[in-house]
């Protein structure tokens, strides 16, 4: 887990920004900011108020950096939070379903931790949410944490869940 992180952190200037290009083709730098590593007694505190044993992966990653925000727009800002432990306490607190752990949100959609699928010893068990029908079920993204960690970096903060692509169209136009 904490390959994607030190391999996005050795990109990273001094001050933490990374160049991308936008979509006029214009480059822009972009922030990426990590909180520290989470304790060992914030992780059980975690585990403690939800009942649930964390995958491996996400604990690592917890254990990397408690917290970070990814992308960011150097002048706008961004949407590219990965929660960290207090954060998703309180959410998981403030809503009614108690079988997620909203540990990301990022550009509207919500990512989640399927906790009934984690406790079955399902290894896809990352889902998104919109923000606006949380309370319906979500899409299964077919991956771990860490799976979906490495795709959101290699795409440098896209939302690549939202990609359509149309197999075997040609277009000869």
């Amino acid at each position: 887990m904490n390959n994607s992180i030190k391999a996005l952190k050795k990109i990273l200037s001094i001050n933490e920004q990374i160049l991308l290009p936008s979509l006029d083709g214009e480059i822009v730098p972009h922030v990426c900011s990590f909180k520290p590593p989470a304790t060992a007694e914030e992780i059980n505190l975690l585990e403690t108020t939800t009942g649930f044993k964390l995958p491996d992966d996400y604990r690592n990653f917890l254990e990397t950096c408690n917290g970070c925000s990814l992308f960011d727009h150097h002048l706008y800002g961004g949407e590219a939070q990965l929660h960290g432990i207090q954060e998703i306490i309180k959410r998981y607190h403030n809503v009614d379903i108690k079988n997620v752990l909203q540990v990301a949100w990022i550009y509207q959609d919500i990512i989640v931790i399927d906790i009934d699928k984690v406790k079955s010893g399902e290894k896809e068990y990352i889902f998104v949410k919109q923000s606006t029908t949380f309370y319906q079920p979500g899409r299964n993204l077919f991956c771990n944490f860490e799976t979906w960690l490495e795709r959101f970096i290699s795409t440098n903060g896209a939302k690549y869940w939202d990609w359509k692509t149309e197999p075997n169209r040609m277009d000869y136009s």
